[in-house]
């Protein structure tokens, strides 16, 4: 719900973010008015930044905290909510928030009280680092009590701290004993949310680039391998995907995945009815197969033939696109475009695709079907036999997408090109047929 939060130094506006106290969370009725409302400043009314302006920080010296201005936004998702996209002035609301002084939030159920925040401030104000600091260390503290409560606030309050900061998430990897103690966590048996808590924080660590490679050691990788088969809920096989999709970023990371059974692992999920984590599995395995070995493991483990699976189940017409753009990863190399060419009614079942409705899945047959007609006379031959074809080929050429358009066109001179005389006739039907394309 919180978008933007502004503090106020002397040096100008310094983006922070702010540190949400569960406890403070209570809900009210709403009767607050908008000041943004534009009828109301059709009126006259000013909004709430007109009553307070933008101060230089020396107004209210008397504060411990700088005031900080805080920026809310109705969330989109909700049905009804007004707005488009962007933040529209009409859904905005600006509020101060002040020392000892509550404010509730005319926007969402929340009643807001700096006392209840942690204030951060971004790379250039290294003073505040001593507040971080201390705030994580008081984290890890708490994750050490017994108290199943205490340990999911302080989780909840490290996942704020190193949501948006990198320097944060630098921070705390460098505090004693914090990756050990959030793996110890995040392996815990007995709390679903402490679990995931924990993983979400392992996540957001990832996100820094020097920490993908420190983060990816055989033990976790190992241990996400089992969340992601064994998790009886969706979220935790979420947060395990995609933690392992962003440690498999950086290339030194790919082999290691490799070499722990992460693609077996990721294939065997995908392989099983389709939930909702499926979208993540296969953004993962799209990511770890860019690596040729991870690829021929992929093809040994049965890759194709799962990801065909979901190609031709119309159901999952929004997997098949991510599905095929796997394949055509796999069809660089020669084990993968060998088990293409050994699936059963590939060229038909390309040709299906190109006639549906996913442009992304389009682009990935196309590319496919250029593949095996680059290594197989034989696939040419099927897609001649087939009467639709090439209409379907010409209806793309014309209004597919740019990369669709372009393949369409490749697709139909290979077809030209691929013994004319023994598919068309003589020179005289030969043209005509083109024509008609």
């Amino acid at each position: 719900m919180w978008r933007v939060v502004s503090s106020l130094p002397g040096k100008g506006l310094t983006n922070v973010a702010l540190l949400l106290d569960p406890s403070t969370a209570t809900s009210f009725q709403q009767t607050t008015t908008l000041f943004s409302d534009p009828e109301l400043l059709s009126k006259g009314k000013k909004r709430d930044e007109d009553f307070m302006p933008i101060a230089n920080g020396h107004e209210r010296e008397e504060l411990e905290e700088a005031p900080a201005i805080v920026k809310s936004v109705y969330d989109k998702r909700i049905v009804g909510c007004p707005g488009d996209e962007g933040e529209d002035e009409h859904d905005v609301v600006w509020f101060w928030l002040e020392k000892g002084k509550p404010h509730e939030c005319p926007v969402c159920s929340q009643c807001l009280d700096l006392r209840k925040y942690l204030i951060f401030l971004g790379e250039n104000s290294g003073e505040q680092y001593p507040q971080v600091r201390g705030a994580i260390a008081e984290c890890l503290s708490e994750l050490q009590s017994e108290s199943h409560e205490n340990q999911q606030k302080a989780l909840l309050t490290l996942v704020s701290i190193t949501k948006v900061s990198p320097q944060n998430r630098n921070l705390l990897t460098q505090a004693d004993g914090a990756i050990s103690t959030l793996l110890s966590l995040s392996m815990s048996p007995s709390s679903t949310t402490t679990q995931l808590l924990a993983l979400s924080i392992l996540f957001n660590l990832s996100l820094n680039p020097n920490l993908k490679q420190s983060l990816a050691d055989m033990d976790t990788i190992l241990f996400l391998n089992s969340v992601i088969l064994s998790s009886t809920s969706a979220e935790p096989s979420r947060i395990a995907a995609s933690l392992l999709c962003s440690l498999a970023m950086i290339d030194k990371n790919k082999a290691k995945f490799g070499v722990a059974g992460t693609v077996e692992a990721l294939i065997k999920a995908i392989s099983k009815p389709r939930g909702p984590a499926s979208h993540h599995f296969l953004s993962t395995l799209a990511e770890l197969v860019q690596f040729h070995g991870n690829c021929t493991v992929a093809v040994r483990s049965g890759a194709v033939r799962v990801l065909i699976k979901l190609v031709e189940n119309s159901d999952c017409e929004d997997l098949g696109g991510t599905s095929l753009a796997i394949l055509c990863l796999l069809a660089r190399f020669e084990e993968g475009l060998t088990a293409l060419k050994e699936t059963d009614q590939i060229v038909p079942l390309m040709m299906d695709i190109l006639k549906g409705k996913c442009m992304l899945s389009k682009e990935g047959a196309a590319d496919i079907l250029l593949r095996l007609f680059d290594e197989s006379e034989g696939c040419i031959s099927d897609a001649l036999r087939l009467p639709e074809f090439s209409s379907v080929l010409a209806d793309l050429s014309v209004r597919g997408s740019v990369r669709a358009r372009e393949k369409a066109s490749l697709l139909m001179k290979k077809l030209m090109e691929a013994n004319m005389d023994d598919v068309y006739g003589d020179i005289g039907n030969k043209t005509t047929t083109y024509l008609q394309w």
